[in-house]
């Protein structure tokens, strides 16, 4: 029978390998989120809010980083009192430090007299609203402001971010150990770009079982599956075309949603209650999915593509994708066949540096009607639309280019 662990806190087994939301792409390929004037509070909160998200207040390392970032962070933040944003520049009494342990190699200092020794140990900085320098705040324990967090990141040979791919398969797992319902742990799953777990075939059911196993997990792990009737559906709306329920089940008596048992060697998969009015929900450690980004066999040359023309069905890659450091500024033109009305582009996959690197979508071939600029990592699923005709165009402008990926898109005519 499967049993309720409650567990304490959410822990994502596997390694977080990219920017997910809420944190964006902003420099040089490193992953911040900032914090609004709604939620300013002391420099000690929020350094320990960033730890919390794994993650530190941020660092900088150059006049032009210094720039990019007051400029992102104002437009990320609704700052009326203008009070700055901490930063997480320290002094150990020797010399001063970065939380995230990276070298002081540049400051912007407001004041010149600030020195790191042994009578300054307690120093605590924020970044100015006005001009971007830095100046100390005597009153740091309690005075609130603004805050960016930032995570140091590269990208690493995985097309799953911060979740796993399978081997073998197209499907990314992230197996979690705190126990939620159903609805709860479908929630945390969307949050990270995934859906409660959509099980296609052995490998996969296998793999999470195992996986579930190793990590203690024996008292069975939710999935995305619903009944209502003799219906079935995945939560990611994928066709049911694989199931391994265990004997006299499905049951929908015993509730619409489903677990897998992972003490059995089978994995099966048995009713659990959703919630409701009537019912105490089934609280398990959950498993979300989530399909691989469709890569290139090959990493696509690092120049401009020779043929610029695309139409219905063709995919679209940035110049190296997916390997990171980029440099190459280019133009793709976008044309249906005929018959077509509009033309439409998909994000795959999307990561440029937020500061510098942007892909504008156009109406037509020509002219200057912009449908969208793209810069960061927040658009992967979006879909774009011409409104004017079977015609688009997109430039991509890299002036970075620094650890990140690049870009794919899917290309469809509408008739």
């Amino acid at each position: 029978m499967l049993q309720t662990t409650l567990l304490l806190s959410l822990v994502i087994i596997h390694a977080t390998l990219g920017c997910t939301p809420p944190y964006n792409t902003w420099i040089d390929g490193n992953c911040y989120y900032s914090y609004s004037s709604y939620t300013t509070i002391s420099w000690p909160a929020a350094a320990e809010n960033c730890k919390g998200r794994d993650a530190t207040l941020a660092s900088i390392h150059g006049s032009q980083e210094n720039a990019d970032f007051l400029k992102l962070a104002k437009e990320d933040t609704l700052q009326e009192t203008k009070r700055g944003y901490w930063i997480g520049l320290r002094c150990d009494g020797k010399k001063f430090y970065w939380e995230d342990g990276s070298f002081v190699d540049y400051t912007n200092f407001g004041d010149s007299t600030y020195k790191c020794n042994t009578t300054s140990t307690d120093l605590h900085f924020y970044m100015n609203w006005d001009d971007g320098k830095w100046y100390r705040d005597v009153n740091w324990d309690w005075y609130g402001r603004a805050y960016v967090c930032k995570k140091n990141y590269r990208p690493e040979d995985s097309i799953c971010e911060e979740y796993e791919l399978v081997s073998d398969t197209k499907t990314c797992l992230s197996l979690r150990s705190d126990s939620m319902d159903s609805k709860d742990a479908e929630n945390s799953c969307t949050y990270t770009g995934g859906h409660l777990a959509a099980i296609h075939d052995n490998t996969v059911n296998d793999y999470i079982r195992r996986s579930a196993v190793s990590n203690n997990l024996l008292n069975g792990v939710l999935i995305g599956l619903k009944q209502s009737g003799n219906d079935l559906t995945w939560n990611d709306n994928t066709t049911v075309n694989y199931t391994n329920f265990a004997k006299n089940f499905p049951n929908s008596s015993l509730g619409s949603c489903f677990a897998m048992q992972t003490s059995s060697l089978a994995g099966e998969w048995v009713n659990v209650q959703c919630g409701g009015t009537s019912a105490t929900p089934t609280k398990l450690p959950y498993a979300c999915t989530m399909p691989a980004y469709d890569l290139p066999d090959e990493m696509e040359t690092s120049e401009c593509p020779i043929d610029t023309y695309y139409s219905d069905g063709d995919m679209i890659y940035s110049p190296s994708f997916p390997s990171p450091n980029n440099t190459n500024s280019c133009e793709y033109l976008i044309v249906g066949p005929e018959g077509a009305k509009n033309m439409q582009v998909e994000v795959v996959f999307f990561e440029t540096n937020r500061c510098c690197d942007s892909l504008t979508i156009y109406e037509g071939i020509a002219g200057a009607q912009k449908i969208a600029t793209l810069a960061g990592s927040t658009y992967n699923g979006n879909i774009y639309k011409s409104a004017n005709g079977p015609a688009m165009r997109l430039v991509y402008n890299v002036q970075s280019g620094a650890h990140v990926r690049g870009w794919q898109l899917k290309v469809k005519a509408i008739k």
